[in-house]
């Protein structure tokens, strides 16, 4: 009579062990995967959204809106774009995310305007956009670190969207408009 070969409990045990190691191992670099991929989709969406406002400043005899509008900034681009709003939502904001399964309009964005820029020098405000130069930020999230700590994801005029240090994201909201 043969007799049958079982794993005994300590082979088990390292089995387990190993597997837990193994996983351990993977799950950041799978987070650390999904938090980039989040970052690339935000940096998408405004790269769409400078575009947003390019397109409403053509429609508009190249004048970007004023602070003083009637109708809200967003929805001006998207009528643009003709996109629904999830495209003003970062996938990395969770609060915008609930408001908009709540329906209520979420929105991870700012534009120039939102920061509180000086009217005169660094404003946007009913400007034309042509008048800006390049690489000024024309719309931010509204959230820094929300990414990356110390960062923040932006788009400028010419419709590159990069990650900024801080420092340079305030940097670059007190540069004057021509």
């Amino acid at each position: 009579m043969k007799r049958r070969q079982a794993f005994t409990v300590i082979e088990l045990l390292m089995v387990i062990a190993i597997l837990a190691l193994v996983v351990g191992i993977i799950l950041p670099a799978i987070a650390q995967a999904r938090a980039t991929a989040k970052s690339a989709i935000c940096l998408s969406q405004m790269r769409q959204i400078a575009d947003g406002f390019h397109m409403l400043a053509d429609a508009n005899g190249g004048k970007l809106p004023g602070i003083d509008t009637d109708e809200a900034w967003d929805v001006l681009v998207q009528d643009q774009l003709g996109t629904d709003e999830t495209i003003f939502v970062c996938p990395a904001d969770d609060d915008a995310i609930e408001a908009s399964a709540d329906g209520y309009p979420g929105l991870s964005y700012g534009w120039r305007e939102w920061f509180e820029v000086d009217e005169d020098e660094s404003s946007l405000s009913g400007k034309m956009l042509a008048s800006a130069p390049p690489e000024l930020i024309l719309v931010f999230e509204d959230l820094s670190e929300r990414h990356a700590e110390g960062k923040i994801n932006a788009a400028t005029v010419d419709g590159a969207a990069q990650v900024y240090s801080l420092e340079d994201f305030q940097a670059n909201m007190e540069l004057a408009v021509r």
